[in-house]
């Protein structure tokens, strides 16, 4: 039924995949991403972005529990975001993650903790596996986070939206539509904690980059990038 779980996900973009080195991700995080739409970090770039590589840090009176980003999705239909090794070989993550995707205004879309039950890498796809029978059909904007967990449901770290939770979960492993109290409602706040720090990258596919960069700023990018890699090897 998932196309990422039968190894069938995203031809299309498989194919664009094909002649991309696995070295490092595309895009690295710089500083600290922020928790929330207004905060979020924007990769620049120009054309697809494959993958986001990060950290999540802590603990701590600074502690990093939540990295949200700014993507632009342009192929619904093939769209995926995962932190377990993909087509690409380049997702994975240090930590027992959970991905979460809110659209343009911070309302709940998808989320997902485990690919499988017992596992620690996560993907969403378009379509939820739940009763809520959403499937992602529209490009745009949207918002993508990642965060920590412990091996429990509901997930530790959750988003909420007027105090509400955004999402249900009744299994570990099923990609949750919208189906919370504060689906609705656009995200303000999160539960917090995790407890689980580490890098993470997030392989991606019917994504570009949601910014160009100014002109100039190209070479900053690619060190960035290289630098990304490095600490990832």
């Amino acid at each position: 039924m998932l196309r990422v779980r039968e190894l069938g996900a995203g031809a299309a973009c498989m194919l664009s995949l094909s002649g991309v080195a696995a070295a490092g991700p595309d895009w690295c995080e710089m500083g600290d991403a922020g928790s929330f739409t207004s905060t979020a970090a924007v990769p620049g770039g120009i054309g697809t972005l494959f993958s986001i590589g990060g950290a999540l840090g802590g603990p701590g009176p600074a502690s990093d529990f939540e990295d949200m980003y700014r993507i632009l999705i342009v192929d619904p239909v093939n769209f995926y975001a995962m932190t377990v090794p993909g087509p690409q070989g380049k997702g994975a993550t240090d930590f027992d993650s959970v991905l979460w995707l809110f659209d343009s205004a911070g309302r709940a879309i998808l989320a997902n903790d485990e690919v499988i039950n017992g596992s620690e890498g996560s993907v969403l796809e378009p379509a939820a596996t739940d009763a809520t029978g959403f499937v992602l059909t529209t490009p745009g904007i949207y918002y993508l986070a990642i965060t920590s967990t412990n091996p429990v449901i509901p997930p530790t770290n959750q988003p909420l939206a007027a105090g509400l939770p955004m999402f249900q979960f009744l299994t570990r492993d099923e990609i949750s539509g919208p189906d919370g109290p504060g689906a609705t409602l656009p995200h303000d706040a999160w539960t917090g904690g995790g407890g689980q720090f580490g890098w993470y990258v997030i392989e991606l596919c019917g994504v570009e980059f949601s910014e160009v960069p100014a002109p100039g700023a190209a070479w900053v990018l690619a060190l960035a990038g290289m630098a990304c890699a490095r600490r990832r090897r």
